[in-house]
Order: C-alpha cells, then sequence, then structure tokens
C-alpha cells in the first residue's frame, strides 16, 4: 500500500499540472514503448576466460545445495518427549507418552 499511495500522489499530481498547463507530453509521446538504455552504456560482451570458473562454481554450489538439502530431510529435528510429559498431567496418559518415546528412541526424562 505504500506503492500504490505513491503512485497515486503521481498521478494526482500529474492531473493537477495538466489541469494548469504545467504539463508537456511531447517527450512521453516521442518516446519508444519500451527501451534498455543500460545496453548502450554498457554494451553486453561475454568474457571468455570466465566461462569455466564460472561453470566450475556453479556445479559445486549446486552440489552443496543438494547436500544441505539432503541433510535437512533427513536429519530433521529430535524429537523432546519431555516437552510432551511436562505438558500432560495424567498418569495414564503420560505412562503412554513414555512407552511411545522409548519406542521412538527418544531419551525419556
Amino acid at each position: 500500500m505504500k506503492s500504490a499511495s505513491v503512485i497515486g500522489g503521481l498521478l494526482v499530481g500529474c492531473i493537477i499540472a495538466a489541469a494548469c498547463g504545467y504539463f508537456d507530453s511531447s517527450g512521453i509521446d516521442s518516446a519508444p514503448v519500451a527501451s534498455f538504455i543500460w545496453v548502450h552504456t554498457f554494451p553486453l560482451s561475454l568474457y571468455g576466460p570466465l566461462v569455466l570458473p564460472t561453470m566450475i562454481l556453479y556445479v559445486i554450489c549446486a552440489c552443496e545445495a543438494i547436500g544441505d538439502i539432503t541433510a535437512t530431510c533427513d536429519g530433521g529435528f529430535p524429537i523432546s518427549c519431555c516437552a510432551l510429559l511436562y505438558v500432560n498431567m495424567s498418569q495414564s496418559l503420560t505412562s503412554k507418552l513414555m512407552a511411545r518415546c522409548s519406542n521412538l528412541g527418544c531419551k525419556v526424562c
């Protein structure tokens, strides 16, 4: 909404300027629909000696990302059964949770 208020303010300002005769649309009318000025200022080119190092870095980053994602999916977070035991004070429910925790392999406190 902050961006919309800025655009709305510019639009209202242009309408008021046009009504007062301060708005000149000749620059807008003569401009192309789309242009990329930075292409003319900084010509696009490919520096050959950087292609191979860039490809090597891309492969290294992809391998690291695959390892990180796999470790996150396989490892997960440890299950804390102690928090469950302290929240539920019922004796029968606590014994059921303790049995479940020991079946899952987490340390029962």
